[in-house]
């Protein structure tokens, strides 16, 4: 196939770019240019600002490409002009979307054909992937751009270049720090390898049976947020000490000391469960999630290890990085809700 993926040099992209590869694929990358990261040899490097319409047709100009991927991270507001510019030259476009678009809900798993969150205090990536998703059904009916989405759940894996997600419970046991997890830690969550993932995206590649159709992506196994922190101190070597806070306790606590992200303290669900289901593209696409928690997990840590990343911090390959943050800057947060705990 010949393919092309928009942001394909940190986490899914990468992963994404490197599965292409390996099938014999000719990719094509577009991105700002700003990435450190070497690609395979064989990737064809496009540099353009998405946000800048005039370049990406520039750009993009007399290419045919069998399919898109559309993997940044957040919506842009060019969305429609983009299609406007794959309109003809395309044949497949397959937009990163986040089961962020659901609405809260009492039962489970969450099906593709649950409600969407339009309320007005949904957050702002939720509104704009909402939005995002509304516009390309739209276009598929009036367009004819075969369309499909997929709605990872929580992504984790190697390269993760979030700090805040598998890196710091690493980092906190690494490091005999205390975890903390608001509420009772029975909370489920429902996290996807990023390598199941990119076999996710590759399966739904112009296969008509997800022209039109939405799909969650998510692995084959749920966890408690305290369930998963024992499963990692189990695969480290180590036992877990997990402070627990009582939920409006914990709130009151992040107010006092200006902690304003809800996952600032513990990266998981912890108010509500988060269950999905992948029987959808078990069914259409013949996609089966390879990784369990603990064999993703432990990949996982064992990458981390190897790359000195207890020493380093997250990967990050933009240039000009600042050094990593001291041990005291990097768990502030944490020692003072543990301060304000008396522990």
């Amino acid at each position: 196939m010949e393919t092309l993926v928009l942001g394909g040099t940190n986490f899914i992209g990468l992963h994404l770019v490197q599965l292409l590869h390996s099938q014999g694929n000719k990719v094509t990358v577009l991105n700002r240019g700003k990435s450190l990261r070497s690609m395979p040899e064989g990737i064809i490097q496009l540099t353009a600002d998405r946000e800048d319409h005039a370049a990406v047709a520039r750009t993009l100009k007399d290419k045919q490409f069998d399919v898109v991927y559309d993997i940044y991270a957040k919506p842009h507001s060019n969305l429609k002009s983009l299609l406007e510019i794959l309109v003809g030259n395309t044949g497949h476009y397959i937009f990163c979307s986040s089961v962020v678009v659901y609405a809260p809900s009492q039962i489970f798993p969450v099906l593709e054909q649950s409600p969407k969150n339009f309320s007005a205090d949904m957050p702002v990536l939720a509104k704009l992937k909402v939005a995002s998703e509304e516009l390309l059904m739209k276009f598929f009916d009036e367009r004819s751009l075969p369309i499909s989405i997929i709605r990872p759940s929580v992504v984790y894996g190697p390269d993760n270049t979030q700090p805040k997600r598998d890196c710091k419970i690493f980092e906190l046991l690494d490091r005999g720090r205390k975890v903390i997890i608001p509420g009772s830690g029975q909370q489920l969550f429902h996290p996807i390898h990023v390598d199941d993932l990119a076999t996710l995206f590759l399966a739904t590649s112009t296969n008509k049976n997800s022209y039109g159709e939405a799909y969650t992506g998510c692995g084959p196994d749920s966890s408690t947020g305290t369930g998963y922190v024992k499963m990692v101190g189990e695969i480290m070597g180590v036992k877990p000490e997990i402070v627990h806070v009582e939920t409006s306790k914990f709130d009151s606590i992040c107010r006092e000391v200006g902690i304003s992200g809800e996952h600032d303290i513990f990266p998981y669900a912890w108010r509500v469960n988060r269950t999905y289901t992948n029987e959808k593209a078990k069914r259409d696409l013949s996609w089966f999630p390879q990784y369990s928690i603990k064999e993703g997990t432990t990949m996982t840590y064992n990458w981390w290890r190897q790359n000195n990343l207890n020493q380093t911090g997250p990967p990050n390959d933009r240039a000009a990085v600042p050094p990593p943050p001291s041990e005291e800057l990097k768990f502030s947060a944490d020692d003072k809700v543990l301060e304000r705990l008396g522990i």
